[in-house]
């Protein structure tokens, strides 16, 4: 994906686009659970994407290949991944809603230099 910008990665369309792929093709768990509690507090679909790409930055991937797969894991540890979403979840909507000025790859380019200096969004709160 060299040469593709953030902006477009978290476009409307490609997130769409990618809840459409072939089952067997992995998908990151997170990204359901993100966009469905940030689109409860946002409207502005922009606002939405760079919100989920600032929550997805701070959560650990988790790629499952089939329904089948996510099936298997336990209640506990389901629970455990809606609470981390959950969470990350809302220090991304209060950092867009603290920072309207700033445009959408302003935004999670500063969050992708936090992430990889190993700080948290809470830290800029």
């Amino acid at each position: 994906m060299e040469g593709t910008g953030i902006s477009e990665l978290t476009s409307s369309e490609n997130y769409k686009e990618r809840q459409k792929m072939p089952e067997g093709f992995p998908k990151n768990y997170f990204e359901k659970i993100v966009h469905r509690y940030i689109s409860q507090f946002l409207e502005d679909e922009k606002l939405v994407f760079d919100a989920m790409a600032l929550a997805l930055n701070n959560l650990p991937p988790r790629y499952y290949c089939s329904d089948n797969c996510m099936n298997l894991i336990t209640k506990a540890h389901k629970e455990d991944l809606e609470y981390m979403a959950e969470v990350a979840s809302k220090k991304a909507i209060h950092f867009v809603k603290k920072h309207p000025e700033k445009k959408d790859c302003d935004r999670v380019s500063k969050s992708k230099e936090i992430k990889y200096s190993g700080l948290l969004l809470e830290e800029l709160s």
